[in-house]
C-alpha cells in the first residue's frame, strides 16, 4: 500500500506540474484569492475530458481504493475539464461546513469545497471522503438537503434557475460529491428553460462521469 500511495502521490505531483506549465492558477488559500485553473491554452470550454480521466482513473487504479490524495487528483481533473468556466474559486474552510451544507466535522476525512467569489455565479464543487460508510450517508443526506433547498430558493437565482435545478449529489462508498458546474455562455442563455436545464444536466454529468472514472467505478 505504501508503494501505492507514493505512486498515487508522484502520479498527482505529475499533473500539478503539467497545469503549473500550461499555465494554470493554484487553488485559492484560505485568504479568498481566486484561481480560475486556467489553461493558456485552453479555451471556455476546458480540456478534452477523456485525457483527464485517463491519467486520474489510472493513478486511483494503481493505487487502491481510499487513497489520500484521490480528491484532489478529481478536483484539478474537474477544473481542468472547465478551464475559464470553472467560476467556483472560493474555498469553503472546513468550519463553514456545517454552517453552509449542514455536514459535520466529525463526518468528514478528507474534503475539498469551493463557491463563487462573485454572487451573480452560482457555480459550486464539493467532494467529500467521510469517515465511515455511516458518516457518509448523513454528508449524502447534508448535501441532497442544502441541494434541494437552493433548488427551490426561485427568489434568489432567477437567472441561475435551470442551473441550480440541475445540481447533482453522488455518493460512491465512502465519497460524496455536490457538482452544481458548467459554462455560462450567450448559447446557454438564449435557451428556453427547458433546454437549459437539459444543458446544465448535461454539463454536471461530464463531472460525474469523470469522478467515476477516476474512482475505478
Amino acid at each position: 500500500m505504501k508503494k501505492k500511495t507514493r505512486l498515487l502521490s508522484l502520479t498527482l505531483a505529475a499533473l500539478t506540474a503539467l497545469a503549473v506549465m500550461a499555465g494554470c492558477t493554484p487553488r485559492n488559500d484560505s485568504d479568498g484569492s481566486s484561481s480560475s485553473g486556467v489553461s493558456s491554452e485552453a479555451s471556455s470550454g476546458g480540456t478534452d475530458s477523456s485525457e483527464i480521466v485517463s491519467d486520474i482513473s489510472s493513478a486511483a487504479s494503481d493505487a487502491g481504493e481510499a487513497v489520500e490524495g484521490v480528491l484532489s487528483g478529481i478536483h484539478t481533473g474537474v477544473k481542468e475539464l472547465f478551464g475559464e468556466a470553472y467560476t467556483a474559486n472560493m474555498a469553503v474552510e472546513e468550519d463553514q461546513l456545517e454552517e453552509r451544507y449542514g455536514v459535520k466535522k466529525e463526518w468528514v476525512k478528507d474534503f475539498i469545497a469551493e463557491m463563487p467569489m462573485m454572487s451573480a455565479h452560482v457555480d459550486q464543487f464539493v467532494a467529500i471522503e467521510a469517515v465511515s460508510d455511516e458518516a457518509a450517508g448523513e454528508v449524502e443526506k447534508a448535501l441532497t438537503a442544502y441541494r434541494d433547498k437552493i433548488a427551490g430558493d426561485t427568489m434568489q437565482y432567477p437567472m441561475n434557475l435551470a442551473k441550480v435545478q440541475a445540481a447533482r449529489v453522488e455518493r460512491f462508498d465512502n465519497y460524496v460529491f455536490m457538482v452544481l458546474l458548467g459554462e455560462t455562455n450567450d448559447e446557454a442563455m438564449d435557451m428556453s428553460e427547458e433546454d437549459q436545464l437539459t444543458y446544465y444536466q448535461g454539463e454536471n454529468q461530464r463531472v460525474i462521469d469523470l469522478i467515476k472514472e477516476a474512482l475505478g467505478k
